[in-house]
């Protein structure tokens, strides 16, 4: 009784200490039902589509299967109506025109077929036989559209919903021309069918309890309504729906709004008017069953719902809030001191891991306490030798205090002294620094000159390749002037030859005027020419004259160009002479300049080491200062440490005291522990 009650204690604390909000199986529980939740919700979803899906596929297929049956029904008057007309065409009294027997024959057609409202014959020359019968003034039939729309082929053809302009009426009109057989065209039979026919085909035709079917024509205009008023006004049908599609000739399916209400509706065509049949049902009244469905499905995942919630508590139950009670129980007793319990940890999950991570814990915790007893009287007898040792130590201290001031005060002596070497040294790598630098300078101008002179040595190669140019063009000149002097005296000789013939020219054409004057007036014209002629050898004379004076001054010319040539010629001679020189100066320039440089490029060598024996002298000098001030400083560091483990030992005796005391303490403590 006494274990119950304490196992009923034991439990009322864990619950009273576990609150709902942070309860682990509450917070499974309630993420479970999300996600069963979820899940239902998604597979409520996907079971709303796909029977949304299947029941507009059937309500559409059931729409479509009242539309075509309708326009069977439909297609099947027409045929008969087609039939009709095309076997009154072809009696002998139309073709023949026999008036009275062709208004016979129409008023039987007409009072035989319920479908037919009117039937009519239209003559070729303009005459006209209707039943019922009217009286139309001023009427010509061969001017009306049905009249032409007959004649453009030989079969029948049907015209969509007019307003008769006999009756005054909506109707469809279906028409064929009539031949006879020697005669040809004779006229156009037509009839027409009254659009109340159609309206009661369709009020005939209900599609479910709010549904109905229409019907429309090639232009989208309804010829065909349970509500007679949307006949009457034509209402336009392609106001709702894309037209085109409606009257593409395919049967399908579409949705539209009108009135806010929303339908699903089928159509199919009607090929004899070119129009269609529509058979529609408000959305509202195809998913009703569908809302059936998702109640049933509703209640239903409601339960499932319920029935695994339920399931998960009592699993939740079973495996995580029993076992972790017991461990709390466990630990409410090693919490009271007890370390001989234990817990049941057979099972693999995570409880059963819990739980032998517990034991073990209580294991090591065991063991624990049964060290922390044994080494407690270990520190106990560790006190007492440190507090022995803390007191001698103490007294060392004060020795090596003083021996270490002494030390301080003869390394502040060296470090001084040590400052003055420092300073004279640092004096001198100065001054061999300058020096330095100088050379440097030296050094950089020797290169300069050094640079400069092979630059004029080349300068001066170029002046003299320049003036070995200069000489051979002179040359070349001076040989294209004795050639031209040559040309010249070529052309004086051949200026010799044209005066010689010119005076002989002359001569001649003395000679041929002599015997023109001894031949008279039949020489006349020859002497007019023996005078051309001797003007022409004079001009001649005279221009060789004129270039022979111009050859002589070209000769002279030439022969002064000939001479400043020779002339030119020395000059360049005398240039590559002075170039030669320059160019040897300029070599012996350049040698000084590099003996130079190389002596000054030993003295900075001189120099520069100089320089750094210097700054190692002076590098060693200041590690030696910073030794001494580091030796004095650290002599003085070890003074104040010294003071600093006086003051520590004695602190060591003082925490000696308190681990002694701390020690007594954690007697206490254990012996609360059941090992």
């Amino acid at each position: 009784m006494d274990q119950s009650g304490n196992r009923r204690n034991v439990v009322k604390n864990f619950l009273s200490q576990v609150k709902f909000r942070e309860s682990i199986g509450i917070r499974v529980m309630v993420f479970i039902c999300i996600i069963i939740l979820m899940a239902g919700l998604l597979m409520y979803y996907r079971i709303n589509t796909t029977v949304k899906q299947e029941i507009t596929g059937l309500v559409r297929d059931r729409n479509l299967g009242i539309a075509m049956a309708l326009e069977g029904r439909l297609r099947g008057q027409f045929d008969e109506v087609e039939d009709i007309i095309t076997l009154t065409s072809h009696q002998e009294a139309v073709k023949n025109r026999d008036i009275e027997r062709i208004k016979v024959f129409l008023k039987e057609v007409t009072e035989d077929s319920p479908l037919i409202s009117r039937v009519y014959f239209a003559g070729q020359n303009g005459e006209f036989i209707t039943y019922p019968d009217s009286k139309l003034s001023n009427f010509d039939p061969v001017e009306t559209g049905w009249y032409n729309k007959a004649l453009d082929k030989k079969g029948v053809t049907w015209l969509g919903a007019r307003e008769s302009k006999i009756s005054g009426n909506r109707v469809i009109t279906v028409v064929t021309p009539v031949y006879h057989p020697e005669q040809g065209l004779i006229g156009v039979i037509g009839g027409d069918v009254s659009l109340e026919v159609l309206n009661q085909l369709v009020k005939a035709t209900p599609v479910g309890e709010n549904g109905y079917t229409f019907i429309i024509d090639d232009q989208g205009r309804i010829i065909a309504h349970p509500e007679e008023n949307m006949v009457e006004e034509s209402y336009d049908f392609g106001q709702e729906v894309n037209l085109e599609r409606v009257l593409s000739g395919e049967s399908d399916s579409t949705e539209y709004t009108y009135n806010g209400v929303t339908k699903l509706a089928s159509y199919t065509p009607t090929p004899k008017i070119k129009g269609a049949i529509v058979a529609q049902i408000p959305v509202k009244e195809a998913y009703q069953a569908q809302s059936r469905v998702n109640r049933q499905l509703f209640i239903i995942s409601g339960i499932v719902l319920l029935v695994l919630v339920v399931g998960v508590y009592l699993i939740i139950n079973l495996l995580l809030l029993k076992p972790v009670i017991r461990i709390s129980q466990a630990m409410q007793e090693v919490a009271s001191g007890n370390l001989k319990v234990s817990v049941p940890a057979k099972r693999r999950h995570e409880i059963g891991v819990m739980g032998q991570i517990f034991n073990r814990m209580v294991s090591e915790l065991k063991t624990l306490i049964t060290s922390i007893d044994s080494d407690s009287g270990q520190v106990k007898e560790l006190s007492r030798e440190l507090e022995e040792a803390s007191d001698q130590v103490g007294e060392v201290s004060e020795q090596v205090s003083a021996s270490i001031q002494e030390v301080a005060t003869g390394a502040d002596d060296q470090a001084h002294n040590i400052e003055k070497i420092d300073e004279r040294i640092q004096n001198l790598a100065g001054v061999l620094d300058e020096l330095e630098n100088t050379n440097g300078m030296v050094e950089n101008m020797a290169g300069e000159m050094n640079q400069a002179s092979e630059n004029g040595q080349e300068e001066i190669e170029e002046v003299r390749e320049q003036m070995n140019s200069i000489k051979s063009a002179i040359k070349e000149v001076a040989r294209d002037i004795n050639n031209l002097k040559t040309i010249s005296e070529e052309i004086d000789s051949i200026l010799e030859i044209i005066n010689n013939i010119a005076n002989q020219t002359n001569l001649l054409a003395l000679n041929a005027a002599i015997e023109a004057a001894r031949a008279g007036e039949a020489g006349q014209g020859f002497s007019v020419v023996a005078d051309e002629i001797r003007q022409l050898a004079e001009e001649s004379a005279a221009s060789a004259d004129k270039i022979r004076k111009l050859i002589e001054e070209i000769k002279n010319e030439t022969a002064r160009a000939g001479e400043r040539m020779a002339r030119g010629t020395e000059e360049v001679e005398n240039g590559q002479e002075v170039v030669l020189s320059a160019a040897r100066a300029f070599k012996n320039i350049d040698q000084a300049v590099q003996r130079v440089t190389e002596g000054i490029s030993k003295a900075s060598e001189a120099v520069k080491n100089a320089s750094d024996s210097s700054q190692d002298i002076v590098e060693r000098i200041q590690n030696i200062a910073s030794i001494s001030e580091e030796t004095s400083a650290s002599a003085e560091e070890v003074a104040a440490a010294s003071e600093e483990q006086s003051a520590s030992v004695e602190e060591i005796a003082a925490m000696a005291d308190r681990l002694a005391e701390m020690s007594a303490r954690l007697d206490k403590l254990v012996e609360n522990f059941e090992v």
